[in-house]
């Protein structure tokens, strides 16, 4: 079972297999069922467990593999026939093959099919350089390659073909040229400047940055005017321009998407930095979060905000400019360190921002109840407080100012300010919350040091005692 399935995974892997495009999604399914198989079948070898390390091995070279064949073509300009040599061939962002490295003509020269490099004769009927140069049956051409209607990536570009190899109605996004034919390129973005050249002499393009557009009539021909589509929406920033014959003009700094040229009709603006000066549904400019003066306001050295509720009313700011702190309130406001003080302490979010907050937000290091403090040394968020409280809302400050009590502990006093001072004799505990004695207990090390010294004294006084008394004997 394992050594069966081990030979189909590997013929499922190789090239002239999955080369072709028509056969991605059942080889996909064919892979996850034969790779299973394989890892099961090894998974029963508990004794050997090299097996059980291949096994697993066979699945990342799976995974890897899907992942080769679902990235963009790679070109490969010196390759083999069925490699491609151009990756021109955009679609919803992603490039295709546009030309392979086969210069030949002959029906088994390769050429792109649905964006991959085949010898398929049935939708890319004739062959020239390593392209397609007619599309057959339900298929239409697109930059060098013949794609089908009914799969993806030619789904994304046509719903429907004339079973002759031409599309005859394109996706949103897309228009059909008119007089498109089987040997040329029957579907065109909208916003491709490239030119397109139907029969002999009639040219069409897209619009730069055209999201949707409506097929033009005829073209005339004339190589420097080659026909464009009616624009129907263009994409963010810009705005269809009917001036300038449809075309997509850029809308004005910040604004996203606009009616015309004026900032005065922007229907939305850049996120978080900017808001519209208008009410829901309504055209306006866009405005600053730092902007003051308007009608429609924000907030002073405010970097990020969401719109405010309507006109006279401040934005809400949501970050501050460099050097400003975000200072809690209604709204909300930007404040400078030193106008961080008394109910208020600075310190950083445990989202990076610098904020100015209550001294008795919990959540930032604050203590609750807690009214007028400072900031200790440390200036972010801990699991500690980051602050010392000078007087609390309710209660007594605590001995260690760390906390807001209801009554002074044992061996304190109140203090005019409401604090409480530990007794002389008394300092306070490590949690600040209540009052110990002061210890006058010596560590082993003072002790050893006090016994050195006075052996030391003890020992030189009798040392000069006997001298004495030696002295006065001879004496």
């Amino acid at each position: 079972m394992c050594i069966t399935a081990l030979v189909i995974w590997m013929t499922l892997l190789h090239p002239d297999y999955c080369c072709e495009q028509s056969s991605v999604d059942r080889r996909y399914v064919l892979l996850i069922y034969y790779t299973l198989a394989i890892y099961i079948s090894i998974q029963k070898v508990h004794s050997v467990i090299i097996f059980s390390m291949f096994g697993r091995l066979l699945l990342l070279g799976f995974v890897l593999q899907l992942t080769h064949a679902e990235g963009e073509c790679t070109p490969i300009p010196s390759g083999s026939p069925d490699t491609c040599k151009v990756c021109e061939a955009v679609i919803d962002g992603v490039n295709y093959c546009s030309q392979c490295n086969d210069d030949r003509s002959d029906p088994s020269s390769g050429a792109p099919t649905d964006g991959v490099c085949t010898t398929d004769n049935n939708e890319c009927s004739q062959k020239a350089n390593g392209k397609c140069t007619q599309c057959a049956h339900s298929s239409f051409m697109y930059k060098g390659g013949c794609y089908k209607d009914s799969q993806a990536p030619g789904n994304t570009m046509c719903q429907a073909t004339d079973s002759n190899g031409v599309c005859t109605r394109a996706k949103d996004g897309y228009f059909v040229p008119p007089g498109a034919d089987a040997s040329h390129q029957s579907v065109i973005p909208c916003g491709d400047e490239e030119v397109v050249t139907i029969g002999s002499s009639k040219q069409y393009r897209g619009i730069p940055n055209c999201l949707t557009c409506t097929a033009p009539v005829n073209g005339d021909g004339a190589d420097s005017t080659p026909k464009a589509p009616t624009c129907n929406a263009c994409k963010g920033g810009f705005f269809v321009d009917a001036s300038k014959e449809s075309t997509c003009t850029a809308c004005p700094a910040n604004c996203l998407t606009c009616a015309d040229g004026t900032a005065e009709r922007c229907k939305s603006c850049t996120a978080e930095t900017h808001f519209l000066g208008a009410t829901d549904g309504q055209e306006g400019k866009c405005v600053s979060c730092g902007t003051v003066q308007d009608a429609w306001s924000g907030v002073a050295n405010c970097a990020k905000c969401s719109k405010p509720t309507g006109e006279r009313v401040p934005a809400i700011c949501k970050e501050c400019a460099d050097g400003f702190y975000l200072k809690t309130g209604e709204p909300p406001s930007c404040a400078i360190i030193e106008e961080c003080t008394g109910g208020f302490f600075s310190t950083t979010d445990n989202t990076g921002k610098r904020v100015c907050t209550t001294c008795g937000d919990t959540a930032n290091g604050g203590i609750t109840e807690c009214s007028e403090c400072a900031p200790t040394s440390q200036t972010a968020k801990t699991d500690t407080v980051a602050i010392t409280c000078s007087k609390c809302n309710k209660g007594k400050v605590s001995p260690g100012r760390t906390s807001c009590i209801d009554a002074c502990p044992e061996n304190s006093t109140e203090n005019p300010t409401g604090t409480c001072v530990c007794n002389s004799g008394y300092s306070p505990d490590e949690a600040g919350t209540s009052c110990v004695a002061v210890s006058t207990n010596l560590s082993t090390g003072a002790i050893a040091g006090i016994a050195v010294a006075v052996v030391v004294v003890v020992g030189g006084l009798v040392g000069f005692l006997c001298w004495w008394f030696l002295c006065q004997g001879k004496a």
